[in-house]
Order: structure tokens, then sequence, then C-alpha cells
């Protein structure tokens, strides 16, 4: 029986890099936006329309001061267009979003375009002149990792992982992101020492525990892989990858009962897991139930036409 055990840690890793690029677009647009207020305010500063706070009043890259006897001339400080806070607020978005220069933006959204599309060695090419300046930036270190991962390039995306650790220690990203990557290269020994580093860190963070259970399972250590699923369901009880996991381990054991029930509480929390639903369709097929399985397996198709094993599912009941 063909079972989908390949596990998500996240509800769907396209879906959430697709919304992560969209949030850098919007940065992106808003940055231009206040560049171009920032602009109005020091025009409308120079010829006497706005008053700028007087702690700013020698910042750099403000543009001229106003002198103080301007603003008593305005009418003893009376702001006519913004006040001191709003101008604050202005300068700290205009400092965030200038961290990430524009041309360095523009490239990662390339590189992270083309690690969307499945075109991991053209994302490659982009990334490595990037990393050569960006290489203390956590979001370009991360998407490297990513990219090296899915080259088949293991050392390579050690060294981003790794980066991406240092630069921002107490990021979970980082620490999951490396664990999976090492047990879809078979180094579910090197993987358990890494999450038990971020389970130090955070031994209440549920998707460690999940990656926990997944590597006791695959090392068929059955009576552990149910104490980290229980553990990560304790903690966070509407993950649904726990109960994914803890149904593959009864099924595994050939309880159909149990295996039915986890798996009908991970469907009930993510009807949209392609994943959960083909095991949804597992469960049907071993209970008899062929008609219920097909649907669950045409739906598990029509939510990924690329799932890795619900066509072969699907095709297989079609057989007998």
């Amino acid at each position: 029986m063909h079972i989908a055990m390949h596990l998500s840690i996240k509800k769907n890793t396209m879906d959430a890099v697709k919304e992560f690029l969209v949030l850098k677009q919007f940065f992106y647009t808003a940055k231009n936006g206040v560049i171009n207020l920032f602009a109005q305010l020091s025009a409308r500063a120079k010829i006497g329309v706005l008053r700028m706070p007087t702690s700013l009043n020698h910042s750099k890259g403000l543009g001229k001061a106003v002198k103080r006897s301007d603003a008593k001339a305005m009418g003893k400080g009376k702001l006519l267009w913004v006040n001191s806070f709003q101008h604050l607020c202005f300068i700290f978005i205009f400092l965030l979003l200038s961290v990430f220069p524009v041309e360095a933006q523009g490239e990662y959204d390339q590189a992270l375009k083309n690690y969307l599309l499945g075109d991991f060695r053209r994302a490659q090419t982009i990334l490595g002149p990037l990393l050569k300046t960006e290489w203390n930036n956590f979001d370009v270190v991360m998407l490297a990792g990513h990219v090296s991962w899915k080259n088949g390039q293991m050392s390579w995306a050690i060294g981003n992982f790794e980066q991406a650790k240092r630069l921002k220690p107490q990021n979970e990203n980082s620490y999951l992101a490396k664990t999976e990557m090492l047990l879809d290269f078979g180094k579910a020994a090197l993987a358990r020492a890494e999450i038990q580093q971020l389970i130090q860190k955070q031994p209440k963070n549920h998707k460690a525990w999940n990656l926990v259970a997944r590597i006791e399972l695959q090392e068929e250590r059955t009576p552990q892989a149910i104490q980290a699923a229980e553990m990560a369901i304790s903690l966070e009880p509407n993950n649904y990858v726990a109960y994914n996991i803890l149904g593959l381990i009864y099924l595994g054991r050939k309880d159909l009962k149990k295996a039915e029930i986890a798996f009908r509480s991970a469907y009930s929390l993510a009807p949209q897991s392609s994943h959960v639903v083909n095991n949804m369709g597992v469960i049907m097929e071993k209970q008899g139930n062929r008609e219920k399985a097909r649907e669950f397996y045409e739906k598990a198709l029509s939510l990924n036409s690329k799932h890795p094993t619900a066509r072969e599912n699907l095709k297989r009941l079609g057989s007998n």
C-alpha cells in the first residue's frame, strides 16, 4: 500500500512562500510610498509649512532643519500638516524598510520566483552573487538553504541554514528547515541532534515535537513516535500534522480503528491538505470502502495534481 509519508511541517510550503513574496512586494511598494511622502514633507519643511520635531532637527538625511524662529513664526510651534508623533512613525517605517536594498530586493524576488516555479538551478545562479553582499541577510540565506536542498547539495544547505541560525538564534525556521532537509537526505541521527537544539531553546515548540515524532516513526521507534506526537498535540490541539503522524503510526501497527480516528482528526483540521486527504483514502480502502477511498484520492489530486502517491493509489484502485 502506497502511503503519503511526506509530512510537511507547514500547512503548505509553496503557499507560505507565495504569501511571503506578496508581503515582500507590499513592503517594497510601501517603501517607495514613504520615500515620496518623505520628499513632500521635506519640501514643505523648507517652505515653512511643517516644523520638524526639535529632537530630529540635526538628524542626517532628514533635510534642512527648521529653525526655532521659523517654528515660532508659524504659530508658536503649531503643526499645520502632521504632528511630531506621526512624523516619527514615518521615519521609523522609512528606516525599517531601508534595511533591504532595492537592488537586492529585486534579485531576491527573482530567485524566489524561480524557486516557486521549480527552476532551482536558475534560483541558485541568481543567489550566488547576491550572497556575497547579503550574507548577513536572514531571508536571503534561508532561501539559499532551501534552493541548495532542492538541488541536492546537502553541505551547501547546511552551511546556509547554519548561517541563518547565527543571524537569528531564536528563530525556529532555520532549525526546522535543516532538520527536514537532513531527514530527506536520510540522516536521521543528525536530524535528531538538530531538532534537539531547538527543543532545548523552545521546549514547548509543537513544530519541533512534530519532527521528533516523524524521526522516531522513520526509525521505527513506535512508542517514542507516539509519545512525541501526543506531546505535540498537547502543546497545540489544532496540530493536524501530529494527528496525521499518529494515523500513520497506528496504520503501520494495523490498528485501523485508531488510525481512522487520528486521520479524521487531521482531516477536520486540514481538509485542504493533499497528504491528509490521501491518507483518508488509504484508511477507507483498508477498511474496504472503495468508493469513499476513490473520492478522497480524487480530491487529493484536485488539491495537488503532482501528489506523489494519490495518482498511483487511484490507478491501483481502478484496476482491481
